[in-house]
């Protein structure tokens, strides 16, 4: 940092064999260099000798030790964390807690700890236990309540004795790794998210991410076309009917990275059948068996299940770029629609985890994520066990089979899995015994569709699966 004697150092003179020479000097510490606050305890002395301006001869580091004045002692404090992680994501408190050590001889009388989440107000205690040279010692704050989100805390140390100097304090602070936890509020179904409430880079309320991976994130067309897209308009939303979407850009990912990406928890306790749905967009690169993957969780995120995944060419929807230097972007027939029963959580509350893993292929986008379930009927027109569909899945026809006990007058609705009627049909004439009632699904979209059967105010719900 600094050639106290100069760039060519110092002549020495009277140097035979056998001669010791001593020299002094004086060297005033400046305050920072390059901006950079200078620690007293991290300087060290180095002297060599040389022989001409360029060969090196020896050299030797020397110690520091320092002389102050009486009465005055010198300190380093040193802290790390030492916050437990939380077990799951739906805790509501965290314990702070943060090691302390005294890297020095000499016994420190007191201190001043504190720490802060997420930069917020600090809470700040005093300690005036001594805490001997080279002791350590834990402290435990209280236990702080927070909130949905992304959580770091950050601990600070501070001497409160005049009589005692901190000599490095690039120590004194330390930090948690990131941790996630969830909203309290439990979710009711439907749980929609199209990722067009927050802008490019951003996530929206209610959904958490967990990444190794760069750019995982809500995109607009946009900003993939300032990143190396090919050139375009089309909307990077689903079907191209909306601007965002969340990108998954395995094109930029070492094979083995992962992101995931989370939501609240969701109310199943209710439901007699639910469903995951989502569109997504992806082309593989050269073989590559980039993985998207959902799971559901019923103990808040210690544990999760698998229960749909696609790689590599099952999960392709567009052909491959020819192109090296270019990522994929989709426009809008690159896209395809993915149903996942959820059947067997229905009584629970879960979560629904989404997780894609990079095979260093190209780029993986999804939209109109739709966590959706039907309410158990209170008031049934017919037994569920005395109506049927089939084919389910269905492709160009379903047939709704009802064995009824009584003559009756039905509407029937068939609607999606945002409600939206798609298909009606009243004052159907149901006789005693079996019936058969025929509906095209040819022109619906590939999805879960819920066909209602009403009369007198009495309803029952059958859900089928679209797959073309």
């Amino acid at each position: 940092r600094e050639m106290v004697t100069g760039q060519w150092g110092e002549v020495i003179t009277g140097n035979t064999m056998g001669t010791t020479v001593t020299k002094q000097y004086t060297y005033t510490i400046p305050t920072d260099i390059n901006g950079v606050p200078v620690e007293i305890g991290n300087l060290q002395v180095i002297g060599y000798i040389a022989e001409g301006n360029q060969e090196i001869i020896t050299g030797a580091e020397g110690p520091v030790s320092f002389t102050v004045p009486a009465g005055t002692v010198l300190i380093d404090l040193k802290t790390a964390n030492q916050t437990s992680a939380p077990a799951d994501y739906c805790v509501s408190t965290i314990t702070p807690k943060v090691y302390i050590t005294n890297n020095e001889t000499s016994s420190c009388s007191g201190y001043k700890i504190g720490y802060s989440i997420d930069g917020g107000t600090p809470v700040i205690e005093t300690v005036t236990t001594a805490l001997a040279g080279g002791a350590s010692i834990s402290h435990t704050f209280p236990a702080a309540a927070i909130t949905g989100g992304a959580h770091i805390i950050s601990f600070d140390i501070e001497l409160t004795s005049a009589t005692e100097v901190e000599i490095v304090t690039g120590n004194n602070t330390s930090a948690s790794p990131e941790f996630l936890t969830i909203s309290s509020t439990i979710s009711a179904t439907p749980k929609l998210e199209d990722f067009e409430s927050v802008a490019a880079t951003e996530i929206p309320s209610g959904a958490y991410i967990k990444t190794d991976m760069t750019l995982f994130h809500t995109v607009d067309f946009t900003y993939l076309d300032g990143i190396g897209s090919p050139s375009g308009t089309d909307p990077v939303g689903g079907n191209g009917a909306s601007d965002n979407s969340i990108l998954f850009f395995f094109w930029n990912n070492a094979a083995g990275k992962t992101a995931s990406i989370f939501f609240d928890k969701i109310d199943l306790t209710d439901k007699e059948s639910a469903s995951f749905s989502m569109d997504h967009a992806y082309t593989p690169w050269g073989g590559t068996n980039d993985k998207l993957e959902v799971f559901v969780s019923e103990d808040c995120g210690s544990t999760w299940v698998s229960v749909w995944a696609k790689s590599g060419a099952d999960l392709k929807t567009a052909d491959e770029i020819q192109e090296n230097s270019i990522f994929f972007s989709p426009t809008t027939t690159d896209w395809a629609s993915d149903v996942v029963s959820l059947d067997a959580y229905v009584g629970k509350e879960i979560m629904v985890k989404l997780t894609g893993t990079s095979d260093f292929g190209d780029c993986l986008y999804v939209d109109n994520i739709n966590i959706n379930g039907i309410t158990t009927g209170v008031d049934e027109l017919f037994s569920t066990s005395l109506v049927r569909t089939f084919p389910n899945p269905a492709n160009e026809n379903v047939t709704v089979s009802i064995n009824a006990d009584k003559a009756a007058l039905v509407n029937i609705t068939v609607a999606d899995v945002v409600g939206k009627v798609v298909f009606t049909q009243t004052s159907n004439q149901i006789v005693e015994g079996e019936n058969n009632i025929l509906i095209s699904t040819a022109k619906f979209n590939n999805g879960v569709y819920f066909i209602t059967l009403t009369e007198n105010g009495m309803s029952t719900v059958k859900r089928i699966v679209v797959q073309h």
